[in-house]
């Protein structure tokens, strides 16, 4: 005989939801300091008091200041990959449908870059996101070497379009400079 299986308790999933919410908050503002003064100049205490929280909480969440960090570095990288994803594909399918319509092409590349734009500074705005990307580029921390994986594909596929859209006694030339890279 089979046991009835028991519904959650609402006290449960309330629980649940404020544990996500505390998750959130703490990283937005780990996001925003480790952006103002980097990592060794935040301290998991500065965390916790920014987002209202317990400091043991960062541990419950992140196992550490450094998993803290690491989840802040994962969000920037999976926003840019988000960001970037659709226009390479549409870059890529643009270049084997309108190989010799440079008019349309160009189009099309402000068209992507516009809308990657879009989907990386969203309305609402997250406080960190591009200082940290920035200071991590700066400083070539671990997360410069996660974005370049992700745009350099994305900046190869810019490289053929702008190649495809050059006139035809200039292709022989792009063709060579982008294959010594």
């Amino acid at each position: 005989m089979t046991q009835p299986t028991v519904p959650p308790a609402p006290h449960a999933d309330l629980r649940a939801a404020r544990g996500q919410a505390t998750r959130a908050r703490l990283l937005a503002e780990a996001l925003r300091l480790f952006a103002e003064r980097g990592y060794e100049g935040v301290s998991t205490r500065a965390v916790a008091l920014a987002a209202e929280s317990n400091v043991a909480l960062i541990a419950f969440h992140f196992g550490s200041k450094r998993g803290l960090y690491e989840a802040a570095v994962e969000a920037v990288a999976r926003r840019t990959a988000e960001a970037i994803a659709p226009a390479e594909e549409n870059l890529r399918r643009g270049i084997a449908e309108l190989a010799d319509r440079r008019e349309d092409l160009l189009a099309l590349l402000r068209s992507e870059v516009q809308e990657f734009l879009a989907r990386l500074l969203p309305e609402e705005r997250t406080p960190g996101f591009f200082p940290l990307l920035t200071r991590e580029m700066h400083e070539q921390g671990e997360l410069s070497v996660r974005l370049w994986n992700i745009l350099l594909p994305a900046l190869r596929t810019v490289e053929e379009l702008l190649v495809a859209v050059s006139s035809p006694e200039q292709r022989p030339r792009a063709h060579r400079r982008l294959s010594a890279d």
